[in-house]
């Protein structure tokens, strides 16, 4: 569970090496507008982690601000 909404992007490579197979990463972020950070979750996805994945949906857990919330996505380890 990485529940740290403003940095935890910043160590999903870390996670994505050290868990095994048929895992899943709850990756808690901040989110304005869901398709751009999830292209920055999916960049950082490609250039570090080498195993096959998938990305639900976000999905809204609480609201930061009047303008960003915290969403959950969960990356499930194929």
């Amino acid at each position: 569970i990485m529940n740290h909404p403003t940095g935890s992007i910043n160590f999903l490579n870390v996670a994505c090496n050290l868990v095994n197979d048929n895992a899943n990463i709850h990756l808690y972020t901040v989110l304005e507008n869901k398709n751009l950070k999830l292209d920055n979750i999916k960049n950082k996805l490609k250039e570090n982690c080498y195993k096959i994945y998938e990305i639900n949906e976000p999905r809204r857990v609480l609201e930061y601000s009047p303008k960003y919330s915290i969403f959950e996505i969960n990356i499930k380890l194929l």
